[in-house]
């Protein structure tokens, strides 16, 4: 009987070559390619490399093929300023002797670049082979080239690639008003806002009127009522995304912690073990979140100016990607209610501003190894805090 063994992301070996000549344009795509895999688990490490000459890039690929035939290790980047056009296909051939795939990522961000618009001329200019597996990109929209791009993970790294949009925005995350399940400590439902949920509503028109003015903005909600009453004030387009509805809680839905503890005490025990792993019955895990809401990342890379109004477990994810908050840890982060937080990416990492309000709300945060609510998470976890600690902070 012969045996078949299943082509899965861990089995497939890859090697992402930056070529560039711009050290910030290559460490911007280094950091984004790293941190969009993290996100996804997928086991990723970026080689770098200060010195120049054959030997060092040699002993480079040495040390790439090494770490990616120990365990599941997947993706390696090499972030290395003497990888040219002109070498990529000698580098090529030796990884593909160690069945490691490589793709080559070429980006031109100066204006009189050779274009990309004649894929000959580009090919010509650039003097990448066809026999290789590559990206051409620059920051002219709609300026690419994508050549013998096959296995899924190549892909959806590609895929990533194409969605990364170079120009400056802001990113505003909001959960919704604090809601009647909120004040009850009932978790999952679709209760709508309380009185202060309701003023915190209004506050955030104002906010954001403040923040973008009659300027370009799209709000994305989830399909829950309690997002949509809390994005009833704001002037602006919006548009509703399944994708956005917070963690199901299965049986537990509608239920309190202490209320879980006492009948599903062998789950509440193991969600707080592994509570990025941990899948409610019936209902889903962090890592399902993660993957619901990938297309979500996709679209706030792709597009401009973005207000998202959704929940405590949704919002975690999504800052965790932005900040690379590692995912085990991101369970514990505190989003607290009525807090309006905007992230303004750059080619130097994201500025984070948190703007408060004057509308109080009770805490949602459930300490680890307790089913207790807390206004105080020190010493849940390093990044429990994480908010506190931002570029600046507002009082409104």
């Amino acid at each position: 009987m012969t045996l078949r063994v299943i082509d899965t992301i861990q089995n497939r070996k890859i090697c992402l070559v930056i070529v560039t000549k711009e050290d910030k344009d290559r460490e911007f795509l280094t950091q984004k390619l790293q941190r969009y895999l993290a996100w996804l688990s997928i086991k990723c490490r970026v080689f770098g490399n200060t010195r120049e000459g054959a030997a060092e890039n040699q002993s480079q690929v040495s040390d790439v093929v090494k770490w990616l035939k120990e365990g599941r290790h997947a993706v390696a980047i090499i972030d290395n300023s003497s990888i040219t056009p002109t070498n990529c296909e000698q580098l090529a051939n030796v990884f593909k002797c160690y069945s490691v795939e490589p793709l080559f990522l070429e980006y031109s961000a100066r204006a009189g670049e050779p274009s990309v618009d004649s894929t000959s001329q580009s090919q010509k200019g650039c003097q990448l082979s066809n026999t290789l597996s590559y990206v051409k990109l620059s920051k002219e929209p709609h300026n690419m080239i994508i050549n013998r791009v096959g296995s899924y993970l190549q892909t959806r790294i590609v895929f990533y690639i194409l969605n990364i949009n170079m120009n400056g925005k802001s990113i505003w995350l909001s959960r919704h008003g604090e809601s009647i399940y909120n004040v009850e400590e009932k978790i999952g439902g679709d209760s709508p806002l309380s009185n202060r949920g309701l003023r915190y509503a209004e506050k955030l028109s104002e906010l954001m009127e403040s923040e973008v003015g009659d300027g370009n903005l799209t709000v994305w909600t989830s399909t829950l009522k309690r997002t949509h009453e809390t994005a009833k004030y704001l002037p602006y387009e919006k548009l509703e995304w399944k994708a956005l509805d917070e963690l199901d809680a299965g049986i537990c839905d509608g239920m309190t912690y202490k209320e879980i503890e006492e009948r599903f005490p062998d789950d509440f025990r193991a969600r707080d073990d592994d509570k990025y792993q941990y899948r409610y019955r019936g209902g889903e895990s962090y890592a399902d979140v993660v993957n619901r809401i990938e297309p979500v990342i996709m679209e706030l890379e792709r597009q401009d100016n973005i207000l998202i109004i959704t929940h405590q477990a949704v919002l975690r994810c999504i800052y965790a990607y932005f900040m690379n908050v590692p995912q085990d840890e991101s369970p514990w982060m505190t989003i607290p209610l009525h807090t309006l937080i905007k992230l303004t990416p750059s080619v130097r990492g994201v500025k984070v501003t948190r703007l408060t309000t004057d509308v109080p709300a009770v805490s949602t945060y459930k300490e680890k190894g307790s089913s207790d609510i807390t206004d105080n998470p020190e010493g849940t976890s390093q990044y429990a805090n994480l908010l506190t600690e931002v570029s600046e902070q507002k009082q409104i």
